[in-house]
């Protein structure tokens, strides 16, 4: 059953996956979904919705082994054939109505990301074609902070110039950090924004990721 759950993840998550790499810059060096909203929208809806499918994927593959087909027929006194097509037809009518509730939604926030590359950031939202291409001199603000709770967390949310705001930090620090040599060499291309660090809210941040968001990326 967890197999049939996992394949039917993957066949409904696969055209996503392909609609979004649609416009998707080749040279980026970070790429990332817009928002943790968006991500578990995502991988929630996609999951509920191939709970159904993976079920009816499941009982097809089991009544295709002859030991546990014989079982089944077993337990249903000879009637295992009429059980499972009752069953199936109870699963199709529960997995179509999730499908088409989840599913248009799932897709659509799936779609959502923001990847970094060298002429700018590039930003798709819900439901547009190709994203949008912010150059770097319109970058307005940045915002940043870090702090420990269970475990360190760092923000580091850029601004546009027309208000539309991106967490940098909130999918994976691992990957800004990875990304900050090209973010700091790429914002040299953006004299018109202010840096603010939230120094109040950093009393915790480890020593070690203050030169990443305690410093603007100019110096």
């Amino acid at each position: 059953m967890p197999l049939g759950v996992a394949s039917a993840w993957v066949l409904l998550s696969l055209p996503i996956f392909y609609v979004r790499r649609t416009g998707m810059p080749s040279d980026a060096f970070m790429l990332a979904p817009a928002s943790e909203f968006s991500f578990l929208v995502f991988v929630l809806g996609v999951g509920l919705a191939s709970i159904g499918p993976g079920l009816l994927l499941s009982n097809c593959i089991l009544w295709t082994i002859s030991p546990l087909r014989k079982q089944q027929d077993k337990l249903c006194h000879g009637k295992g054939r009429e059980v499972l097509k009752e069953a199936n037809r109870g699963l199709f009518g529960f997995s179509l109505v999730i499908l088409l509730a989840l599913y248009p939604v799932s897709f659509a926030a799936g779609l959502n990301y923001f990847a970094l590359a060298p002429d700018g950031v590039h930003y798709r939202h819900y439901s547009p074609a190709r994203p949008t291409i912010y150059a770097w001199n319109e970058i307005r603000h940045i915002r940043s902070k870090c702090y420990r709770r269970r475990a360190p967390t760092g923000h580091y949310e850029i601004v546009f110039a027309d208000g539309r705001s991106v967490d940098l930090a909130a999918y994976s620090e691992k990957d800004f950090f990875s990304a900050y040599p090209g973010l700091s060499a790429s914002l040299r291309q953006a004299p018109m924004f202010d840096f603010y660090f939230d120094a109040g809210a950093s009393v915790s941040c480890p020593v070690s990721w203050a030169p990443y968001f305690a410093t603007s990326p100019r110096r």
